[in-house]
């Protein structure tokens, strides 16, 4: 079901759009064109998670030299990583993560509300004492 939205474009926006259509495109058809390319990219991409793309990274990326016969701890090499398709790499990425995800090293506890921390145990038992701070002595000559 198509729905109509009638939208008041400023001049300038509305500028850019048509100098943005292809010939023959009406105004409608490059808004409906973006606007489909737009959500499309925004559904595929999540620039907040994406840490390869903080400069920072990407500086320490574009330095470092791959060296194809590094073994990876997946048990393959750099290069055959690299060799691999692209969804290849994250149907790998992601199964060897959920993988380190699942690791059980030690249970979860549940602490309960009443649970009290080893200063507020100490606390409890014995009352703490209130030093005054002494003042320094002038030495008398």
């Amino acid at each position: 079901m198509a729905h109509t939205i009638t939208l008041t474009l400023p001049p300038d926006l509305e500028d850019s759009l048509l100098a943005l259509r292809a010939d023959g495109e009406t105004l409608e058809e490059v808004t409906v064109r973006l606007l489909r390319k737009a959500v499309t990219q925004a559904a595929t991409s999540h620039p907040e998670h994406d840490i390869l793309s903080h400069p920072a990274v990407k500086e320490v990326l574009r330095r470092y030299k791959y060296d194809p016969n590094e073994m990876l701890g997946i048990g393959m090499t750099v290069g055959e990583y690299m060799s691999l398709s692209e969804e290849e790499r994250e149907r790998l990425w992601n199964e060897e993560f959920r993988k380190e995800l699942d690791k059980d090293d030690e249970p979860e506890l549940d602490v309960p509300p009443t649970a009290l921390t080893p200063r507020q145990r100490r606390g409890a038992t014995r009352p703490r004492r209130m030093v005054q701070p002494q003042r320094r002595r002038k030495a008398h000559r």
